[in-house]
């Protein structure tokens, strides 16, 4: 009797380990999967204003203001969370801030909703206010 308690949590055990290794690596292939779709330039439409994805890092430039820094993603939320680690700008109040986001992929469109950096609210829909901004980016080719 002992013997098949043993066995049975045995391959209890088993299955969770195994069960949870799947569920792992299909939420680290799902983030692989956006951060490659991130990956190369985006354009807000109607300005000048470009990020950059590229592996860990990215950058945002239009005119006389730009961010760089590290991002990192979360691909099993809905919406998407993306956050913005600021480690260089020319506006030195949000120099080492994050700027917390969510995101969505729709025909070819990048959409970004952003908390102003250092806010410690993460946007829940995509629409803008007080201090969030919203950005419709197109990939440059």
């Amino acid at each position: 009797m002992k013997k098949i308690v043993l066995l049975s949590l045995l391959c209890f055990v088993l299955i969770s380990f195994f069960a949870s290794v799947t569920l792992e690596q299909k939420a680290n292939a799902a983030t692989r999967g956006d951060k490659t779709e991130l990956e190369g330039k985006w354009v807000l439409q109607g300005s000048n204003m470009t990020f950059v994805f590229s592996e860990e890092k990215y950058e945002i430039t239009a005119q006389n203001v730009w961010y760089k820094g590290t991002f990192s993603i979360k691909t099993s939320t809905d919406p998407k969370e993306i956050d913005l680690v600021i480690e260089d700008t020319a506006m030195a109040q949000f120099k080492g801030q994050t700027s917390l986001g969510i995101y969505a992929f729709k025909e070819g469109i990048l959409f970004l909703a952003m908390n102003r950096p250092g806010a410690d609210q993460r946007p829940t829909q995509f629409q803008p206010g007080g201090d969030i901004q919203v950005f419709m980016l197109k990939k440059s080719e």
